[in-house]
């Protein structure tokens, strides 16, 4: 059986990560305007300044996976009938968030993004602003990566509210950081990581490295 219940706090907005967020890489604390959204979180946005030197055109949303896209890559972690259940178009981040079915009684997530990064930005940097906004979450740890990345990446487990495995990759090529997670069923009382190493090292990287490939390849 799958564990039910959420072990580690999360942050107050659940899974709607890729939308608290609308630039939280733009790190440069002058091209920062912060502006309040109540329950929907805080947002950051590019002041035009920013815009004007960050040298980067809009990220497509085209640029994303869909969810045929997902049914063809996903046979290996034996997750069907993936579903568009959300997406969020931006000037400097898009995101798209799809739900499917498994073995799991609980729908596996799978979202994907690409931001713009600021200009400076480095990726420890990032990687630290994703913690400090709540797009990565509390529990999450980085674990060693056996993929051949030939650009700055890290993959982190750890929980999602929806009591699954989340294993996360994030990578960083020629100012855009692409993202790809996925949620995978957790045996009930196993911790994040032993489960990622047990059951999904390798297949589920493999997966989310595929879509990201595919990503870069769909840039204009």
């Amino acid at each position: 059986m799958e564990n039910q219940q959420v072990t580690q706090s999360q942050t107050p907005s659940g899974s709607k990560r890729g939308w608290l967020i609308a630039g939280v890489l733009i790190l440069a604390c002058c091209c920062l305007t912060v502006i309040s959204a109540g329950a929907a979180g805080v947002f950051f946005t590019l002041s035009p300044s920013a815009v004007e030197i960050s040298g980067l055109s809009a990220p497509s949303m085209n640029a994303l996976v869909t969810a045929q896209d997902l049914n063809t890559l996903s046979a290996p972690i034996f997750i069907i009938k993936w579903e568009l259940v959300g997406e969020t178009p931006g000037e400097h981040r898009i995101c798209r968030e799809f739900t499917g079915v498994s073995e799991s009684a609980t729908p596996n997530v799978h979202l994907n993004c690409i931001y713009n990064a600021a200009p400076g930005s480095t990726f420890d940097g990032i990687i630290e602003s994703f913690f400090q906004s709540g797009q990565l979450y509390a529990d999450e740890q980085a674990v060693p990566s056996r993929l051949s990345i030939p650009y700055e990446h890290a993959i982190y487990v750890g929980t999602h509210p929806n009591a699954h495995v989340l294993i996360d990759l994030l990578v960083l090529k020629d100012g855009r950081l692409y993202w790809s997670s996925v949620t995978m069923m957790r045996p009930a009382g196993a911790e994040p990581i032993a489960t990622y190493q047990e059951y999904y090292e390798g297949s589920v990287d493999v997966f989310l490295y595929e879509v990201i490939k595919l990503n870069m390849s769909k840039m204009p």
